[in-house]
């Protein structure tokens, strides 16, 4: 049904293909301080400046989001047309004077990158995606490898603030409980979390763990099921429970570092394409549609943006055509 590819993976692809090209020139480390159209030379292409003091003209200026996460801006130079990078909060979109639409899903997004054990020998590999909807918000497991695997849990943003300002096991532990309790008791484990964080002081991992337990016997969760998570510990060896396969593993730990909050909005630009002072611009990916990460299609949207816009440029170039100007404006259809 799909495939999840780590982000490090992604990149060492992209870079690895990118260096086979020789036309193509990569400018990294550095950040677009602004854009404006070229008046000296009567062209109306869009000038790119740089805070490394290089100055970029383009006769096509295409914004794509970048998933080059540890890269600050991306700059990819295809003669005859360019490709910068800086997704949601667009500057080209912007000096393209593009108008968008769109508002906040209240909704806040925690993402990290959990460690666990791996499945037995009586199990089948970690190849399985679980996801729970809860009153508060969708939490997904997402494997990556047979001992780690990807956490999305978006949730209220008091909640998702109070979590992050606990210590890592306590996020641990309340990602164990979101899928194996009642939700009357991740109701009752939200109000203590939010109730001690409004208090100053964030809730210990040790008291999570003993409200935890305490929920588990109070809805009579036999402690040798996979469904009891506060005091078991992970263990791959014998016969495993029948239900081990109902839930995901039992998380040990995260990654360090790997924890990320955003917020999350929907957002659209009303046109693809700069017209007038902002000409030869063009929007894709997310500086032209921002969507909710739940069915993970954002970056699948991105790539069919780049296709069907290479396509464009191509029968524009086949047929004579300056790719920045009309028909090429003509032929752009997303």
């Amino acid at each position: 049904m799909a495939r999840l590819t780590e982000n490090l993976n992604l990149q060492r692809g992209l870079l690895r293909q990118l260096d086979s090209i020789p036309e193509v020139q990569i400018h990294q480390r550095t950040r677009v301080t602004s854009i404006e159209t070229d008046a000296f030379n009567g062209s109306g292409w869009p000038l790119i400046h740089l805070d490394n003091q290089n100055v970029l003209r383009a006769r096509l200026l295409v914004i794509i989001k970048s998933y080059l996460r540890h890269l600050e801006l991306v700059l990819i130079i295809i003669q005859p047309f360019q490709v910068g990078a800086d997704g949601f909060n667009s500057p080209v979109r912007e000096f393209a004077k593009i108008p968008s639409f769109g508002w906040s899903y209240n909704t806040q997004a925690i993402v990290a990158t959990m460690n666990h054990s791996p499945r037995g020998a009586y199990e089948g590999p970690n190849t399985t995606c679980y996801q729970r909807f809860l009153p508060t918000g969708p939490i997904a497991f997402l494997p990556l490898s047979s001992t780690a695997s990807s956490l999305v849990w978006s949730t209220k943003p008091p909640l998702a603030a109070s979590l992050l300002a606990c210590e890592p096991d306590v996020l641990t532990s309340m990602i164990n409980a979101a899928f194996r309790l009642p939700n009357v008791s991740m109701k009752y484990l939200h109000k203590r979390i939010l109730d001690a964080h409004a208090a100053g002081k964030p809730i210990s991992p040790s008291e999570i763990r003993e409200e935890i337990y305490w929920r588990e016997q109070a809805h009579a969760i036999d402690q040798t099921s996979s469904y009891a998570s506060a005091l078991k510990k992970p263990d791959n060896l014998g016969i495993p429970p029948a239900d081990s396969e109902c839930v995901p593993p039992l998380v040990t730990e995260l990654q360090s570092g790997s924890m990320v909050s955003f917020p999350l909005r929907f957002n659209h630009a009303e046109s693809y394409i700069g017209e007038g002072a902002g000409a030869r611009t063009v929007l894709v990916g997310d500086a032209a549609h921002t969507i909710h990460p739940l069915a993970g299609q954002g970056l699948n949207l991105g790539l069919a943006d780049v296709e069907c816009l290479a396509r464009c440029i191509k029968e524009s170039l086949l047929t004579g055509g300056d790719i920045g100007m009309p028909p090429f404006n003509d032929i752009v259809t997303f």
